[in-house]
Protein backbone atom coordinates (compact mmCIF):
# COMPACT_ATOMS: atom_id res chain seq x y z
CA UNK A 1 0.00 0.00 0.00
CA UNK A 2 1.45 3.36 -1.06
CA UNK A 3 0.51 6.44 0.92
CA UNK A 4 1.50 10.04 0.67
CA UNK A 5 1.11 12.63 3.37
CA UNK A 6 -2.22 14.42 3.30
CA UNK A 7 -1.42 17.39 5.52
CA UNK A 8 -2.48 20.79 4.22
CA UNK A 9 0.17 22.92 2.59
CA UNK A 10 0.27 26.58 3.74
CA UNK A 11 -3.40 26.40 4.73
CA UNK A 12 -4.44 25.72 1.13
CA UNK A 13 -7.94 24.40 0.56
CA UNK A 14 -7.79 20.67 -0.04
CA UNK A 15 -9.92 18.50 -2.30
CA UNK A 16 -9.71 14.72 -1.94
CA UNK A 17 -10.91 12.74 -4.95
CA UNK A 18 -11.57 9.02 -4.33
CA UNK A 19 -11.75 6.51 -7.18
CA UNK A 20 -12.29 2.76 -6.93
CA UNK A 21 -9.45 2.28 -9.44
CA UNK A 22 -7.41 4.57 -11.67
CA UNK A 23 -7.90 3.96 -15.39
CA UNK A 24 -5.43 5.01 -18.08
CA UNK A 25 -7.97 7.24 -19.79
CA UNK A 26 -8.37 9.27 -16.58
CA UNK A 27 -4.66 10.00 -16.04
CA UNK A 28 -4.53 13.14 -18.22
CA UNK A 29 -7.70 14.47 -16.58
CA UNK A 30 -6.25 14.17 -13.08
CA UNK A 31 -2.90 15.65 -14.11
CA UNK A 32 -4.58 18.68 -15.66
CA UNK A 33 -7.10 19.06 -12.83
CA UNK A 34 -4.34 19.00 -10.23
CA UNK A 35 -2.42 21.70 -12.10
CA UNK A 36 -5.54 23.80 -12.68
CA UNK A 37 -6.61 23.73 -9.03
CA UNK A 38 -3.08 24.40 -7.79
CA UNK A 39 -3.00 27.62 -9.82
CA UNK A 40 -6.12 28.63 -7.90
CA UNK A 41 -4.61 27.82 -4.52
CA UNK A 42 -6.29 24.44 -4.07
CA UNK A 43 -4.50 21.15 -3.42
CA UNK A 44 -5.84 18.01 -5.10
CA UNK A 45 -5.28 14.62 -3.46
CA UNK A 46 -6.20 11.54 -5.49
CA UNK A 47 -6.85 8.25 -3.67
CA UNK A 48 -7.54 5.12 -5.67
CA UNK A 49 -7.71 1.38 -5.21
CA UNK A 50 -5.92 -1.40 -7.05
CA UNK A 51 -7.54 -3.46 -9.80
CA UNK A 52 -8.49 -7.07 -9.07
CA UNK A 53 -6.80 -9.97 -10.87
CA UNK A 54 -9.51 -10.41 -13.51
CA UNK A 55 -9.82 -6.67 -14.11
CA UNK A 56 -6.06 -6.30 -14.52
CA UNK A 57 -6.21 -8.53 -17.61
CA UNK A 58 -7.68 -5.58 -19.49
CA UNK A 59 -4.35 -3.79 -19.08
CA UNK A 60 -6.03 -0.40 -18.76
CA UNK A 61 -4.81 0.56 -15.27
CA UNK A 62 -3.34 4.03 -14.92
CA UNK A 63 -0.52 5.30 -12.72
CA UNK A 64 0.28 8.64 -11.10
CA UNK A 65 3.29 8.88 -8.80
CA UNK A 66 1.65 11.60 -6.72
CA UNK A 67 -1.57 9.63 -6.07
CA UNK A 68 -2.25 7.52 -2.99
CA UNK A 69 -2.96 3.87 -3.72
CA UNK A 70 -4.99 1.81 -1.23
CA UNK A 71 -6.11 -1.80 -1.16
CA UNK A 72 -9.87 -2.03 -1.61
CA UNK A 73 -11.69 -4.49 0.64
CA UNK A 74 -14.39 -6.51 -1.11
CA UNK A 75 -17.33 -8.17 0.61
CA UNK A 76 -20.14 -10.46 -0.59
CA UNK A 77 -22.97 -8.99 -2.69
CA UNK A 78 -20.60 -6.57 -4.40
CA UNK A 79 -20.00 -4.42 -1.31
CA UNK A 80 -16.75 -2.49 -1.25
CA UNK A 81 -14.87 -0.63 1.46
CA UNK A 82 -12.12 1.85 0.61
CA UNK A 83 -9.95 2.12 3.76
CA UNK A 84 -9.03 5.78 3.59
CA UNK A 85 -11.32 7.53 6.06
CA UNK A 86 -8.36 8.86 8.06
CA UNK A 87 -6.73 10.20 4.90
CA UNK A 88 -9.76 12.42 4.27
CA UNK A 89 -10.20 13.88 7.75
CA UNK A 90 -8.64 17.29 7.02
CA UNK A 91 -10.11 17.71 3.52
CA UNK A 92 -12.38 20.65 2.78
CA UNK A 93 -14.14 18.69 0.03
CA UNK A 94 -14.28 14.94 -0.63
CA UNK A 95 -15.50 13.75 -4.04
CA UNK A 96 -16.71 10.14 -4.23
CA UNK A 97 -18.28 8.01 -6.92
CA UNK A 98 -22.03 7.62 -6.59
CA UNK A 99 -22.44 3.91 -5.92
CA UNK A 100 -24.81 2.17 -3.51
CA UNK A 101 -22.26 -0.52 -2.66
CA UNK A 102 -19.38 1.79 -1.65
CA UNK A 103 -19.50 1.65 2.15
CA UNK A 104 -17.09 4.54 2.68
CA UNK A 105 -19.67 6.93 1.20
CA UNK A 106 -22.04 6.36 4.11
CA UNK A 107 -19.35 7.02 6.71
CA UNK A 108 -18.45 10.28 4.96
CA UNK A 109 -22.10 11.35 4.79
CA UNK A 110 -22.48 10.69 8.51
CA UNK A 111 -19.27 12.56 9.35
CA UNK A 112 -20.32 15.65 7.41
CA UNK A 113 -23.27 16.04 9.79
CA UNK A 114 -20.79 16.84 12.54
CA UNK A 115 -18.19 18.83 10.63
CA UNK A 116 -17.73 21.56 8.04
CA UNK A 117 -16.36 19.07 5.52
CA UNK A 118 -18.26 18.95 2.24
CA UNK A 119 -19.07 15.81 0.28
CA UNK A 120 -19.79 15.63 -3.46
CA UNK A 121 -21.11 12.83 -5.63
CA UNK A 122 -19.67 12.06 -9.04
CA UNK A 123 -22.05 10.01 -11.14
CA UNK A 124 -24.90 9.28 -13.52
CA UNK A 125 -27.75 9.90 -11.09
CA UNK A 126 -29.14 6.42 -11.68
CA UNK A 127 -27.75 3.01 -12.57
CA UNK A 128 -28.20 3.19 -16.34
CA UNK A 129 -28.05 -0.54 -16.91
CA UNK A 130 -31.02 -1.17 -14.59
CA UNK A 131 -34.67 -0.19 -14.82
CA UNK A 132 -35.65 3.11 -13.22
CA UNK A 133 -37.93 1.27 -10.79
CA UNK A 134 -35.29 -1.22 -9.63
CA UNK A 135 -34.44 -1.39 -5.93
CA UNK A 136 -30.97 -0.08 -6.74
CA UNK A 137 -32.34 3.06 -8.38
CA UNK A 138 -35.01 3.60 -5.76
CA UNK A 139 -32.28 3.60 -3.12
CA UNK A 140 -30.05 5.90 -5.18
CA UNK A 141 -32.92 8.34 -5.44
CA UNK A 142 -33.44 8.25 -1.66
CA UNK A 143 -29.87 9.42 -0.91
CA UNK A 144 -29.41 11.79 -3.82
CA UNK A 145 -29.71 14.83 -1.53
CA UNK A 146 -27.32 13.55 1.13
CA UNK A 147 -24.34 15.42 -0.30
CA UNK A 148 -23.38 19.08 -0.67
CA UNK A 149 -22.61 19.05 -4.40
CA UNK A 150 -23.05 17.01 -7.56
CA UNK A 151 -20.63 16.49 -10.42
CA UNK A 152 -22.85 15.21 -13.25
CA UNK A 153 -21.32 13.41 -16.21
CA UNK A 154 -23.38 15.31 -18.80
CA UNK A 155 -26.00 18.01 -19.16
CA UNK A 156 -28.66 15.29 -19.28
CA UNK A 157 -27.50 13.89 -15.95
CA UNK A 158 -27.55 17.42 -14.53
CA UNK A 159 -31.20 17.80 -15.54
CA UNK A 160 -32.01 14.45 -13.94
CA UNK A 161 -30.39 15.42 -10.62
CA UNK A 162 -32.23 18.75 -10.56
CA UNK A 163 -35.54 17.04 -11.40
CA UNK A 164 -35.16 15.01 -8.20
CA UNK A 165 -35.08 18.11 -6.05
CA UNK A 166 -31.36 18.83 -5.77
CA UNK A 167 -30.54 22.58 -5.92
CA UNK A 168 -29.72 23.64 -9.47
CA UNK A 169 -26.90 25.92 -8.37
CA UNK A 170 -25.10 22.99 -6.73
CA UNK A 171 -24.91 20.71 -9.78
CA UNK A 172 -21.90 20.89 -12.11
CA UNK A 173 -22.06 19.23 -15.51
CA UNK A 174 -18.48 18.44 -16.46
CA UNK A 175 -19.25 16.84 -19.86
CA UNK A 176 -17.33 13.59 -19.48
CA UNK A 177 -14.47 13.11 -21.94
CA UNK A 178 -10.97 11.74 -22.36
CA UNK A 179 -7.89 13.04 -24.12
CA UNK A 180 -8.56 12.43 -27.83
CA UNK A 181 -5.49 14.44 -28.86
CA UNK A 182 -3.23 11.39 -29.32
CA UNK A 183 -5.84 9.71 -31.54
CA UNK A 184 -6.17 12.78 -33.76
CA UNK A 185 -2.40 13.21 -33.96
CA UNK A 186 -1.92 9.54 -34.92
CA UNK A 187 -4.62 9.87 -37.59
CA UNK A 188 -2.87 12.89 -39.08
CA UNK A 189 0.54 11.16 -39.10
CA UNK A 190 -0.59 7.92 -40.73
CA UNK A 191 0.50 7.65 -44.35
CA UNK A 192 -1.49 6.05 -47.16
CA UNK A 193 1.24 3.44 -47.45
CA UNK A 194 0.90 2.46 -43.78
CA UNK A 195 -2.88 2.19 -44.09
CA UNK A 196 -2.64 0.10 -47.27
CA UNK A 197 -0.09 -2.20 -45.65
CA UNK A 198 -2.51 -3.03 -42.82
CA UNK A 199 -5.34 -3.44 -45.32
CA UNK A 200 -3.31 -6.01 -47.26
CA UNK A 201 -2.11 -7.78 -44.12
CA UNK A 202 -5.64 -8.48 -42.87
CA UNK A 203 -6.99 -9.22 -46.36
CA UNK A 204 -9.53 -6.42 -46.49
CA UNK A 205 -11.33 -5.80 -49.77
CA UNK A 206 -12.39 -2.56 -51.46
CA UNK A 207 -16.05 -2.53 -50.43
CA UNK A 208 -17.72 -0.62 -47.58
CA UNK A 209 -16.35 -1.43 -44.13
CA UNK A 210 -17.92 -1.32 -40.70
CA UNK A 211 -16.01 -1.42 -37.42
CA UNK A 212 -16.82 -2.40 -33.85
CA UNK A 213 -14.40 -1.34 -31.13
CA UNK A 214 -14.86 -1.99 -27.43
CA UNK A 215 -15.67 -4.55 -24.79
CA UNK A 216 -17.54 -7.60 -26.01
CA UNK A 217 -20.12 -8.29 -23.32
CA UNK A 218 -23.89 -8.53 -22.95
CA UNK A 219 -24.72 -4.81 -22.91
CA UNK A 220 -22.80 -4.29 -26.16
CA UNK A 221 -25.26 -6.67 -27.88
CA UNK A 222 -22.71 -8.65 -29.87
CA UNK A 223 -25.35 -11.13 -31.03
CA UNK A 224 -27.53 -8.31 -32.40
CA UNK A 225 -24.49 -6.86 -34.17
CA UNK A 226 -23.50 -10.16 -35.78
CA UNK A 227 -27.03 -10.75 -37.05
CA UNK A 228 -27.08 -7.19 -38.40
CA UNK A 229 -23.80 -7.73 -40.24
CA UNK A 230 -25.08 -10.88 -41.88
CA UNK A 231 -28.17 -9.06 -43.14
CA UNK A 232 -26.11 -6.11 -44.38
CA UNK A 233 -23.84 -8.54 -46.25
CA UNK A 234 -26.84 -9.99 -48.09
CA UNK A 235 -27.80 -6.50 -49.31
CA UNK A 236 -24.22 -5.33 -49.93
CA UNK A 237 -22.08 -8.25 -51.14
CA UNK A 238 -18.82 -6.25 -50.84
CA UNK A 239 -19.44 -5.31 -47.20
CA UNK A 240 -16.79 -6.30 -44.64
CA UNK A 241 -16.53 -5.90 -40.88
CA UNK A 242 -13.68 -5.29 -38.42
CA UNK A 243 -13.97 -6.30 -34.77
CA UNK A 244 -11.62 -4.76 -32.20
CA UNK A 245 -11.87 -5.76 -28.57
CA UNK A 246 -12.33 -8.66 -26.20
CA UNK A 247 -14.61 -9.80 -23.43
CA UNK A 248 -16.97 -12.56 -22.37
CA UNK A 249 -18.77 -12.55 -25.74
CA UNK A 250 -15.64 -12.39 -27.90
CA UNK A 251 -15.99 -16.10 -28.69
CA UNK A 252 -19.14 -15.32 -30.69
CA UNK A 253 -17.13 -13.03 -32.95
CA UNK A 254 -14.17 -15.40 -33.23
CA UNK A 255 -16.39 -18.35 -34.13
CA UNK A 256 -18.26 -16.44 -36.83
CA UNK A 257 -15.08 -14.86 -38.20
CA UNK A 258 -13.61 -18.34 -38.74
CA UNK A 259 -16.53 -19.20 -41.02
CA UNK A 260 -16.78 -15.82 -42.80
CA UNK A 261 -13.68 -14.35 -44.42
CA UNK A 262 -15.37 -10.94 -44.68
CA UNK A 263 -15.41 -10.73 -40.87
CA UNK A 264 -12.03 -9.80 -39.39
CA UNK A 265 -11.43 -10.33 -35.68
CA UNK A 266 -8.45 -8.14 -34.78
CA UNK A 267 -8.59 -8.60 -31.00
CA UNK A 268 -7.91 -6.05 -28.26
CA UNK A 269 -6.52 -2.70 -29.42
CA UNK A 270 -5.65 0.16 -27.09
CA UNK A 271 -5.19 3.87 -27.59
CA UNK A 272 -3.42 4.75 -30.87
CA UNK A 273 -3.27 1.08 -31.98
CA UNK A 274 -6.88 1.26 -33.15
CA UNK A 275 -6.53 4.37 -35.31
CA UNK A 276 -5.42 2.63 -38.52
CA UNK A 277 -8.43 0.29 -38.39
CA UNK A 278 -10.80 3.25 -38.08
CA UNK A 279 -9.07 4.81 -41.09
CA UNK A 280 -10.01 1.69 -43.06
CA UNK A 281 -13.66 1.90 -41.96
CA UNK A 282 -16.73 3.87 -43.01
CA UNK A 283 -19.05 3.42 -40.03
CA UNK A 284 -18.77 2.51 -36.35
CA UNK A 285 -21.47 -0.10 -35.70
CA UNK A 286 -22.48 -0.14 -32.03
CA UNK A 287 -26.13 -1.18 -31.54
CA UNK A 288 -25.66 -1.72 -27.80
CA UNK A 289 -24.34 0.42 -24.97
CA UNK A 290 -22.74 3.68 -26.12
CA UNK A 291 -20.42 5.48 -23.74
CA UNK A 292 -17.12 7.29 -24.33
CA UNK A 293 -16.70 5.32 -27.57
CA UNK A 294 -18.65 8.17 -29.13
CA UNK A 295 -15.49 10.29 -28.81
CA UNK A 296 -13.51 7.70 -30.79
CA UNK A 297 -16.16 8.13 -33.45
CA UNK A 298 -15.88 11.92 -33.47
CA UNK A 299 -12.07 12.07 -33.26
CA UNK A 300 -11.57 9.54 -36.06
CA UNK A 301 -14.50 10.79 -38.16
CA UNK A 302 -16.17 7.39 -38.26
CA UNK A 303 -19.88 8.00 -37.52
CA UNK A 304 -21.62 5.75 -35.00
CA UNK A 305 -24.87 4.03 -35.82
CA UNK A 306 -26.64 2.84 -32.68
CA UNK A 307 -30.19 2.13 -31.51
CA UNK A 308 -32.61 3.48 -28.91
CA UNK A 309 -31.20 0.93 -26.50
CA UNK A 310 -32.62 1.74 -23.04
CA UNK A 311 -29.36 1.22 -21.14
CA UNK A 312 -26.87 3.56 -22.82
CA UNK A 313 -24.35 5.50 -20.76
CA UNK A 314 -24.94 9.29 -20.52
CA UNK A 315 -22.48 10.14 -23.31
CA UNK A 316 -24.97 8.85 -25.90
CA UNK A 317 -26.53 12.32 -25.71
CA UNK A 318 -23.49 13.69 -27.56
CA UNK A 319 -24.89 12.05 -30.69
CA UNK A 320 -27.04 14.44 -32.73
CA UNK A 321 -29.20 12.12 -34.78
CA UNK A 322 -28.54 12.61 -38.49
CA UNK A 323 -25.79 15.18 -37.87
CA UNK A 324 -22.83 13.36 -36.30
CA UNK A 325 -24.30 9.86 -36.00
CA UNK A 326 -27.50 7.84 -36.32
CA UNK A 327 -29.82 6.50 -33.61
CA UNK A 328 -32.37 4.03 -35.01
CA UNK A 329 -35.38 2.31 -33.53
CA UNK A 330 -34.37 -0.63 -31.36
CA UNK A 331 -34.90 -3.46 -33.83
CA UNK A 332 -32.88 -5.29 -36.46
CA UNK A 333 -34.86 -4.10 -39.48
CA UNK A 334 -34.44 -0.41 -38.62
CA UNK A 335 -30.78 -0.82 -37.77
CA UNK A 336 -29.86 -2.73 -40.92
CA UNK A 337 -31.82 -0.32 -43.11
CA UNK A 338 -30.02 2.69 -41.61
CA UNK A 339 -26.56 1.19 -42.09
CA UNK A 340 -27.37 0.18 -45.65
CA UNK A 341 -28.74 3.64 -46.49
CA UNK A 342 -25.62 5.45 -45.28
CA UNK A 343 -23.22 3.04 -46.96
CA UNK A 344 -25.05 3.51 -50.28
CA UNK A 345 -25.22 7.29 -49.96
CA UNK A 346 -21.73 8.75 -50.00
CA UNK A 347 -23.07 12.30 -49.64
CA UNK A 348 -24.89 11.42 -46.41
CA UNK A 349 -21.84 9.58 -45.09
CA UNK A 350 -19.65 12.61 -45.76
CA UNK A 351 -22.15 14.88 -43.96
CA UNK A 352 -21.99 12.63 -40.90
CA UNK A 353 -18.19 12.60 -41.03
CA UNK A 354 -18.20 16.40 -41.17
CA UNK A 355 -20.52 16.43 -38.15
CA UNK A 356 -18.09 14.21 -36.24
CA UNK A 357 -15.19 16.54 -37.01
CA UNK A 358 -17.18 19.58 -35.89
CA UNK A 359 -18.37 17.86 -32.69
CA UNK A 360 -15.07 16.69 -31.22
CA UNK A 361 -14.10 20.21 -30.15
CA UNK A 362 -17.11 20.31 -27.81
CA UNK A 363 -15.91 17.36 -25.73
CA UNK A 364 -12.28 17.74 -24.74
CA UNK A 365 -10.44 16.84 -21.56
CA UNK A 366 -9.39 20.50 -21.24
CA UNK A 367 -13.03 21.65 -21.19
CA UNK A 368 -13.87 18.86 -18.76
CA UNK A 369 -11.13 20.07 -16.41
CA UNK A 370 -12.35 23.67 -16.60
CA UNK A 371 -15.91 22.58 -15.78
CA UNK A 372 -14.78 20.39 -12.91
CA UNK A 373 -12.44 23.03 -11.49
CA UNK A 374 -15.17 25.66 -11.58
CA UNK A 375 -17.55 23.33 -9.73
CA UNK A 376 -15.00 22.52 -7.05
CA UNK A 377 -14.30 26.21 -6.45
CA UNK A 378 -18.01 27.03 -6.24
CA UNK A 379 -18.58 24.18 -3.80
CA UNK A 380 -15.68 25.27 -1.58
CA UNK A 381 -16.95 28.85 -1.60
CA UNK A 382 -20.56 28.41 -0.54
CA UNK A 383 -21.74 28.35 3.06
CA UNK A 384 -23.68 25.24 4.03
Amino acid sequence: MKRHGCLKKNNMKKVVFIQRVLKKYRVTFFELLRSNLLQKGIELILIHGREGTKESLRKDAGFLNWATEIRNIYFPFGLLYQPCLKLTKDADLVIVEQANRYLLNYLLMIRKLFSKQKIAFLGHGITRQKKAGSLSNIFKKSIIKNVDWWFAYTNGVRRLIISRGFPEEKVTSFQNAFDTGPLIKKKELLTKEEILAVKERIGLGDGPVGIFCGGMYREKRVGFLLESCQRIKKNLPDFEMLFLGSGSDAYLVRDMARENKWMHYIGPCFEEEKVVYFMLSDLFLLPGLVGLAVLDSFALETPIITTKFPYHSPEVEYIQNGINGIITEDNLDSYVAAVREVLLNREKLNRLKKGCKESIGNYTVEKMVENFSRGAIECLGYER
